[in-house]
């Protein structure tokens, strides 16, 4: 029986012991995924202004950041120059950055900034002016970060924006979205509406990075909204959903399941199975205290369709999975699932993190891998320390303690 599907006070007592049984198996196992890189120090958090800001209908939100760059991203009612006016915090606001000017989308690239240093700023457009924001840059790799992960916001916005107030509360240094960020993608107005709006009381102030599900479908306005750090080596723009990037202790390998990955027999030995497999191999990766990818499809689960569609993708199970392996990465996650899975396949843990605001999904079936489900509206924590990745699991509408924990630990 699913653990959803329980009594509460069992479910709680049984989740408790799962997650306590995994973090002791996890704590003893001889784990020989290690880093080139030293990490030092303890984990620190920034503290968050509690301003929103709706000078403009969307954003600004900032986007993919580094330890000496960024990118902001807002958007007016109609079309004008834009720029961001910004300084070290509580310095002048001397510096200037243009945005570049996309209809009615603007995004700036601020550059020759320093790691871990927080930074005020304001977006312009069309006579306009937001208040006063804050951002930091990444810190060095050796550094300890908290971070978030959701996905399956579509639908309901009174949903998202109370996990996004909840996620506030722990201030993360960064967001990772597992896609379906809206119903539809071909709609200029979801995003708006169903992501953007729900997320600028966070992103105002931390980086934000998504992954492309099915429902963003393949939309223009994916890359329009988004500031993926894509190299150009596959056709354009088709392909900009696979990307990585470094932050702190973290190295995050994003693919595009959707598109690409699912169709895996189509691409064997192809541009798309190379570069995911140079990625893992990296250098970037390799260095890397904690090794994550994320997709929005998941290898396997309990909970998908209406119990007699499929219960595992094999591009991801077959193939992703054991190559993570191979390479020693520590966990997948996902989502396309509206509910929380967590499991273990190939040494690697897989999590399933799609409870971010559509409409939940009910058990289907059993699936060996899987240790923990709920069926609830959440978001995860995650905390990559020197010694550990702990993976908290929390509903918004809840006491304010996970409901379900996970530590990784390292030699």
């Amino acid at each position: 029986m699913p653990m959803g599907l329980l009594r509460p006070a069992t479910a709680l007592a049984l989740t408790a012991i799962l997650a306590l049984t995994a973090i002791l198996a996890l704590g003893c196992s001889d784990d020989s995924k290690k880093s080139a890189v030293t990490c030092e120090g303890d984990l620190t958090t920034r503290t968050l202004p509690e301003l929103i800001d709706t000078t403009f209908p969307i954003g600004p939100i900032v986007l993919h950041t580094t330890g000496t760059t960024t990118t902001i991203m807002w958007e007016s009612e109609d079309p004008c120059t834009g720029e961001i006016v910004y300084g070290a915090k509580g310095a002048p606001l001397s510096r200037t950055a243009a945005a570049a000017i996309n209809g009615r989308i603007y995004k700036a690239a601020l550059d020759g900034l320093k790691p871990g240093v927080e930074y005020d700023y304001r977006a312009r457009a069309c006579d306009l002016e937001t208040a006063t924001l804050t951002f930091a840059t990444a810190p060095a790799p050796t550094a300890p970060v908290r971070f978030a992960v959701i996905g399956d916001t579509q639908s309901h916005p009174e949903i998202s924006s109370t996990a996004f107030a909840s996620m506030k509360g722990h201030a993360p240094a960064f967001i990772m979205h597992a896609g379906d960020e809206v119903e539809d993608g071909t709609i200029r107005d979801q995003w708006r509406d169903e992501i953007f709006t729900p997320l600028r009381q966070l992103g105002h102030y931390v980086p934000y990075w998504s992954t492309m599900g099915n429902h963003e479908n393949n939309a223009q306005f994916y890359y329009d909204y988004s500031d993926n750090p894509y190299t150009g080596i596959f056709g354009e723009p088709a392909r900009g959903a696979f990307y990585s990037f470094t932050f702190g202790t973290v190295f995050f390998l994003v693919v595009d399941t959707n598109n690409f990955l699912l169709g895996l027999a189509t691409y064997e030995e192809s541009d798309v199975t190379d570069w995911i497999r140079k990625q893992l191999a990296s250098e970037a990766a390799q260095n890397a205290t904690w090794r994550l990818a994320i997709g929005h499809h998941w290898a396997f689960s309990e909970s998908w369709g209406h119990c007699d569609g499929i219960a595992r993708f094999s591009a991801i199970d077959e193939w992703l999975m054991p190559l993570l392996e191979e390479h020693d990465f520590h966990a997948y996650f996902a989502g396309h699932t509206h509910a929380y899975e967590r499991g273990s396949a190939h040494g690697v843990t897989h999590i399933i993190s799609g409870g971010g605001g559509g409409d939940l999904d009910h058990w289907c079936r059993d699936i060996q891998e899987v240790e923990v489900t709920q069926y609830r509206h959440h978001y995860v924590l995650a905390d990559a320390t020197c010694d550990s990745l702990t993976l908290r699991a929390f509903d918004p509408t809840d006491s304010g303690e996970p409901f379900d924990t996970v530590v990784i630990t390292r030699d």
